[in-house]
């Protein structure tokens, strides 16, 4: 047993700063940690809406209060569906975790969204490459974070999270529409 998976399953561990840097150097054995430990669901929902104000943030400019205050509820939005459909996708597999332990690894991943307000600083080209940057270095932790969960290759994780990540912005999207559109078409 890891050292990681020893002191989760003690209740002990590094700390909630230590672990969000944890995640932000891809380590893996901070995603084996708080998805074994139960008190680590608050710091990632917290971690999620930290990503959430960020992003709002970075698109101050561009999106104003709008962008900074939906931001967090869409990052959250993000968290719970994205969650469910990849606990969904891993039972099909036969191999999903306990929803909790996987929603905590996940929340974690979020935390280099906790970057996208440098954006704001960047000359405009290099915005659009910080926020590529940022998402990607994202994406990268959610697939980490899902093969620490299921136990499977990194590559195989990586195609459940993009699965599970299009199809989360596709239902995002259509209620969107739904909701935004109704109202705009009045």
């Amino acid at each position: 047993m890891s050292q990681a998976h020893a002191e989760a399953a003690s209740g002990t561990g590094r700390g909630p700063l230590a672990r969000a840097w944890g995640a932000l150097r891809l380590d893996a054995s901070v995603f084996a940690e708080v998805a074994r430990d139960p008190r680590a669901l608050a710091q990632a929902a917290a971690l999620v809406g930290i990503g959430g104000l960020a992003r709002g943030l970075g698109a101050f400019p561009q999106e104003g209060w709008i962008g900074l205050l939906g931001s967090p509820v869409v990052a959250v939005l993000v968290w719970l569906v994205g969650g469910l459909l990849i606990w969904g996708i891993g039972a099909r597999m036969g191999q999903a975790p306990d929803l909790p332990e996987l929603l905590r690894s996940l929340g974690f991943a979020a935390t280099p969204f906790a970057l996208l307000p440098v954006a704001a600083l960047a000359p405009p080209p290099w915005v659009a490459v910080w926020w590529a940057l940022v998402h990607a270095w994202g994406t990268l932790a959610l697939a980490i974070a899902v093969r620490e969960a299921f136990g499977i290759p990194t590559g195989k994780a990586l195609v459940i999270c993009l699965v599970a990540l299009f199809s989360t912005l596709a239902l995002l999207f259509v209620a969107g529409l739904v909701l935004v559109g109704g109202s705009v078409a009045r």
